[in-house]
């Protein structure tokens, strides 16, 4: 069990609905795996001790704006296809929220629906 002042992860639906998951993980399996990795190194440091001001300067941290940040798909393997995983960081309650999966082709809509998502929730 983890302890209070833990990060946690709190997945939106959107993400695991989405049938773009689905796509990646059939023709872009190491892409995918890696924006995950880069998700759990980023809860890892979080919960390590590392400020959140340092985890955002990892190379594969992207300030998307109004608080987002989209994790990218660097890592092992050079991988081809661009992938970002849009989270939120609730740095009170200590809450990485995952809200949308995408790539280069859809990023603009995603980054929409994410500055949209985060307008309602800091209402």
């Amino acid at each position: 069990m983890a302890s209070p002042s833990s990060w946690q992860l709190r997945v939106d639906d959107s993400v695991e609905r989405i049938s773009k998951r689905r796509k990646f993980a059939k023709k872009h399996r190491s892409e995918l795996r890696n924006v995950y990795t880069n998700l759990q190194r980023v809860l890892d440091a979080l919960n390590g001790g590392m400020t959140l001001a340092t985890v955002t300067s990892f190379g594969f941290m992207h300030r998307e704006g109004k608080g987002l940040w989209a994790i990218d798909q660097r890592g092992p393997n050079s991988p081809k296809k661009e992938l970002r995983l849009y989270v939120y960081f609730e740095e009170a309650a200590r809450i990485i929220h995952v809200l949308r999966l995408g790539d280069k082709d859809s990023q603009q809509e995603d980054i929409r629906h994410c500055h949209r998502w985060i307008e309602q929730f800091e209402k």
